[in-house]
C-alpha cells in the first residue's frame, strides 16, 4: 500500500498518521483517549465497512514538525479502531482530519 505517512505528535506520543482532506475531525486509536481532554460530546459517524456508530470527542495538542494546533477536537472510537487495523501494516494510529475548531499557534 502506497499511502504517504505524516509523523506528528499527539499530547506528547509520536503517532503516524495519515491525511484524510474529507475528514472533519482528526481520528485516533482508542487507546489514546485517556490522554485526552473529554469534551463529553460525542458524534454519529458513518463507515461504508462499519456501518453508523457512535465516536467520542476529545482535545488535545497536535505537532506536526515545528507547527503547534492546539486543543483540536480529535474523535474516538473503537469502531475507528477496527478501521484503522487495515493500515496496522504500515503503524497508522490516527487520521488526521480538518476541523474548523482547531487553531495554528
Amino acid at each position: 500500500m502506497n499511502v504517504p505517512i505524516i509523523k506528528l505528535k499527539i499530547q506528547g506520543f509520536e503517532i503516524n498518521s495519515i491525511f484524510d482532506t474529507g475528514a472533519m475531525h482528526t481520528v485516533l486509536n482508542s487507546n489514546y483517549s485517556q490522554y485526552l481532554f473529554d469534551r463529553n460530546e460525542i458524534i454519529e459517524d458513518y463507515n461504508p465497512l462499519l456501518g453508523k456508530f457512535i465516536a467520542n470527542l476529545y482535545e488535545g495538542d497536535i505537532i506536526i514538525g515545528n507547527i503547534l494546533i492546539a486543543n483540536s477536537i480529535i474523535a474516538c472510537s473503537t469502531k475507528y479502531d477496527l478501521a484503522m487495523q487495515m493500515l496496522s501494516g504500515i503503524g497508522v494510529k490516527s487520521i488526521l482530519g480538518i476541523s474548523e475548531n482547531s487553531h495554528e499557534n
